[in-house]
């Protein structure tokens, strides 16, 4: 059983939104530049878990980024999800390997 507490899921991806490595993520879709959907194998319980995540950019222009929900409306079995870089080229940008992880109750 998964204990309380610990990740429900995560996806390790790459800007071309195949997963390289995941837990409970059956897939990611991108949607535009810095724009991705994570989808679950296994649903939440409601629609209020937390995503959260890094990135390792590819040059040191793009180590200053993060990934946060886009704003967009979740489900129970996807997040839409943005890279953000606030270094030098503020905003909304394409990052290399992505890591995103998501808590909560399974449905």
């Amino acid at each position: 059983s998964i204990k309380s507490g610990s990740a429900k899921a995560f996806a390790h991806f790459d800007v071309d939104a195949v997963l390289d490595n995941s837990l409970n993520m059956s897939s990611a879709t991108d949607n535009g530049v810095g724009l991705f959907t994570v989808t679950n194998a296994n649903p939440f319980a409601y629609v209020n878990f937390l995503v959260s995540g890094s990135v390792v950019g590819a040059t040191m222009t793009y180590y200053a980024c993060y990934i946060s929900a886009q704003g967009a409306a979740k489900t129970s079995s996807t997040a839409p999800i943005s890279t953000y870089n606030f270094h030098d080229t503020i905003g909304i940008v394409d990052v290399h390997k992505m890591q995103v992880v998501e808590h909560g109750d399974l449905a």
